[in-house]
């Protein structure tokens, strides 16, 4: 399945697929998002600076991969968060829970990438997801 533009957000990680071998699987090398166009985007290794590197890298929307939440990178980017003042998000069981104190919990079972909780944190806080990862 492809990635669409309605998908991503400047800033979003992702893994670019490489198609130079009979068997077509993505690199584990996070890039980030820099711009986005109609069928695809310009990025970055999520580690590099933008305003310090001259030359971004292009990669087609058809070969762009969500990178896959686990535990272990969850806690990268953060480990948990509260926004709102009455909401916190965490791991559990394998999947991204959100609590609203005193109303109960909800698993979130559909964010199963690193940029949909990207996207997520950001339509909660209106703020980036600051992240941990190489």
């Amino acid at each position: 399945m492809s990635m669409e533009a309605k998908d991503l957000r400047i800033g979003n990680l992702f893994y670019p697929i490489r198609r130079t071998n009979e068997v077509h699987l993505p690199d584990e090398v996070p890039m980030k998002v820099l711009t986005i166009g109609f069928d695809e985007v310009e990025c970055l290794m999520s580690h590099l600076i933008p305003a310090q590197e001259k030359d971004w890298h292009k990669v087609k929307l058809k070969d762009i991969a969500g990178i896959p939440l686990t535990e272990d990178l969850f806690k990268k980017l953060g480990d948990g968060f509260s926004f709102a003042e009455n909401f916190s998000c965490y791991w559990r069981d394998g999947d991204v829970c959100i609590e609203q104190y005193g109303e109960g919990t909800e698993a979130l079972s559909h964010i199963k990438h690193v940029h949909q909780l990207q996207n997520l944190y950001y339509a909660l806080t209106g703020t980036e997801l600051i992240h941990n990862l190489p």
